[in-house]
């Protein structure tokens, strides 16, 4: 009776051995997948002049810019066009760009996590520094020297003359309630 204990212990030892180098495979292929062809964001050829927000799920970026460009200069911008504002859907989240003042984006809630195998690896591990989900915030404005900061609440990161913060709001909610809501708030340094 003591020999078919011990074998069943040992078997179930094995198992559980088993099953847990084979969960640890499957996280480390989740993320560590092949490079892909064109990395999401170091294989993309455009700066962005504003601080910018990258969807680590799906490697789409939206520039939180403020100023408007220059229709007759392609790289520049123009900071004499103000008053105007506008609203955009970038990167799964809406942009408001109040021109000369600021722009600012609500997060969302649910916080998806990064699809790995749409970056290099220089890029993940870049990323990775910075967060694994949700959102990033981006300087893209030297293409050969990207940098990646967290979207955690508190955070201040200075980018090419402007400032972003991360700041947590309780706003009006409706039917009469209060809502805790994630914001990232660019403006510019003068």
């Amino acid at each position: 009776m003591k020999a078919h204990r011990g074998y069943t212990l040992r078997s179930l030892a094995l198992i559980a051995a088993a099953a847990t180098v084979l969960l640890a495979a499957r996280e480390y292929r989740r993320t560590h997948p092949p490079e892909p062809e064109h990395c999401a964001l170091c294989g993309r050829e455009y700066t962005c002049h504003a601080p910018a927000l990258l969807n680590l799920a799906t490697g789409e970026v939206a520039e939180l810019e403020i100023y408007a460009f220059d229709p007759m200069l392609p790289d520049e911008i123009d900071k004499t066009r103000t008053g105007f504002m506008r609203l955009s859907r970038l990167a799964g989240v809406q942009v408001c760009m109040e021109a000369g003042r600021s722009a600012s984006v609500v997060l969302p809630d649910r916080a998806e996590p990064m699809d790995y195998s749409l970056y290099c690896r220089s890029c993940r591990a870049l990323l990775s520094e910075a967060g694994t989900r949700g959102y990033v915030i981006l300087d893209r404005h030297a293409p050969d020297a990207l940098a990646a900061y967290p979207t955690k609440i508190g955070a201040v990161c200075y980018i090419n003359g402007y400032r972003a913060v991360v700041e947590k709001k309780t706003i009006p909610a409706y039917p009469g309630g209060e809502a805790e809501i994630v914001e990232v708030v660019v403006t510019a340094l003068e």
